[in-house]
């Protein structure tokens, strides 16, 4: 590498098409050493900020992860789906300590002892932080302007089955007709019905008090 560096500059100074004296060329070089030093001080600071972001993934990958506890506030059934017309995996009494895994549908699953499954919102006490899990996975599932009407328990027509029950749960009634333009619901909740087409809300009837 020197040799060839040493006859490019021979070549360089002897060439009479070239009008740079050696001054002219000392002056490239040491500018050319400065830009050098510039990229070698840039390459340590990276060399830095990389082992410090290495350090700090260590830590998280090491860290316990943290756990969301919270304790029955009825006696309840842990579901094997979150559906409480499905399989009970065990029964569990007022006040014991679970701990909470995932929010789906109104319901969260959780592990107690050695059992896991899915209990009702309403059978447990919620957190802050657990409540923060509901609102995460609704606006993972729906955006945030919807995730929000949701929490807030709101209707509207066109929402989809799934979106009623996050927002108001399972019905405690519901009547179903096939017909040959296709599938109609009629969903019974304390003071509500709420009639589906395919799919889709297209319109509820509120009951007198």
């Amino acid at each position: 590498m020197k040799k060839i560096m040493m006859i490019s500059i021979i070549l360089f100074i002897n060439n009479p098409g070239l009008s740079q004296s050696l001054e002219n060329i000392d002056a490239k070089i040491d500018s050319l050493l400065k830009i050098k030093d510039y990229y070698l001080n840039l390459i340590d600071e990276i060399n830095i900020k990389i082992k410090d972001l290495e350090t700090k993934k260590n830590a998280i990958l090491n860290e316990e992860p943290e756990f969301l506890e919270t304790t029955t506030v009825n006696a309840a059934g842990i579901y094997e789906n979150p559906d409480n017309s499905t399989k009970i995996v065990c029964k569990i009494a007022k006040g014991e300590k679970i701990e909470i895994l995932d929010y789906q549908t109104q319901y969260y699953k959780v592990k107690y002892s050695e059992y896991i499954g899915w209990i009702s919102r309403f059978d447990i006490g919620i957190t802050r932080k657990i409540h923060d899990l509901k609102i995460q996975t609704l606006v993972q599932k729906y955006g945030i302007d919807i995730a929000k009407d949701i929490i807030d328990e709101k209707i509207w027509l066109e929402m989809t089955k799934e979106m009623v029950i996050d927002s108001w749960g399972l019905p405690q009634k519901v009547m179903r007709t096939v017909l040959k333009s296709g599938e109609n619901e009629q969903w019974y909740y304390e003071n509500t019905y709420l009639y589906f087409q395919n799919g889709k809300l297209i319109s509820w009837q509120d009951l007198q008090k």
